[in-house]
């Protein structure tokens, strides 16, 4: 663009003497050249029902040309919308168009990513635990904050064992029903969790039904947006007014700068830090998921 800007500034007298049906031609060329033909029929069969695209294949073009060669709807209505628009408008408002657009439909995939699942496991009681909630002088933690660090051992990620695999072992070691054990609802949530699935969290959770000891584990999910902290904090208040407690453990690096940074609106809930403040440049995030997997749009 600078170049072209150097050429009509300075050679702008010479270009006055080139006629204007020889500049039209030279538009026309590289118009020509520079659209993709071969995308026509594409979008054509990305449209077409699967019925459709079967009848052509068999009957009509029979093996010839593959009637299944097609995208996803999605990325052929992006096509669509700034080619239109870039007819009725400009170019830049299309390219503006289309990134909106695509960052809906990526929205849109991001939600349906979200897992779950839950286990009801019986675990053995800490001894320093039960001693510290029997004597009623001693300090709480507190609510919206990471637990103590003094109260809660900090274990780096490599040598963690998995809660539910060491708490099914205590459970297969033993069946009664004393005091030393007590029972624990373990919740896993995998994938990004952010405004567009956060409305998703009540129909995951059963306060209701649920033990008096709740876990969150967040190992392979982040939260990305105050719209989650804030769905997460209403969840745990439903178990805060049941007094049950509920508290979130494993978080990942990026997920543990949220809570930071949101302390104070979370404040009916507490979550432990699993990695030391030495480990933070050694941590692995959590993988990151194909947020198209797991989408049953028709594509």
């Amino acid at each position: 663009s600078i170049s072209t800007f150097f050429i009509v500034w300075i050679a702008s007298p010479a270009l006055e003497q080139v006629p204007a049906a020889a500049l039209v031609g030279l538009m026309l060329v590289v118009v020509v050249h520079t659209f993709e033909w071969s995308s026509i029929p594409i979008l054509i069969v990305t449209f077409l029902p699967l019925k459709a695209r079967n009848y052509l294949n068999d009957k009509v073009f029979k093996g010839k040309w593959n009637v299944h060669r097609k995208i996803r709807r999605a990325d052929g209505i992006v096509i669509l919308l700034v080619t239109i628009l870039t007819i009725l408008t400009n170019l830049g408002y299309a390219i503006i168009a289309g990134v909106l657009f695509a960052t809906l439909m990526y929205t849109w995939d991001s939600a349906k990513a979200l897992k779950s699942s839950c286990i009801t496991i019986k675990r053995k009681v800490d001894p320093k635990d039960s001693v510290s909630s029997k004597n009623e002088e001693e300090p709480q933690e507190t609510k919206g904050a990471p637990l103590d660090a003094t109260k809660v051992k900090s274990v780096s990620p490599r040598a963690t064992m998995d809660d539910t695999d060491k708490s099914n072992d205590e459970f297969n070691a033993t069946g009664d029903d004393s005091d030393d054990y007590q029972i624990v609802k373990i919740y896993t949530l995998e994938g990004p969790l952010l405004f567009s699935n956060a409305n998703r969290l009540p129909s995951i959770f059963n306060w209701n039904g649920d033990p008096d000891f709740v876990e969150v584990h967040l190992q392979n999910c982040t939260v990305y947006d105050y719209t989650a902290l804030n769905s997460l904090n209403n969840v745990a208040e439903k178990y805060k007014k049941k007094d049950k407690q509920i508290v979130l453990k494993h978080i990942n690096i990026e997920t543990q700068k949220a809570f930071e940074k949101g302390d104070h609106l979370i404040s009916h809930f507490t979550y432990e830090m699993s990695v030391e403040e030495g480990d933070k440049q050694e941590f692995h995030p959590a993988t990151r998921l194909n947020v198209a997997h797991g989408s049953r749009r028709q594509i």
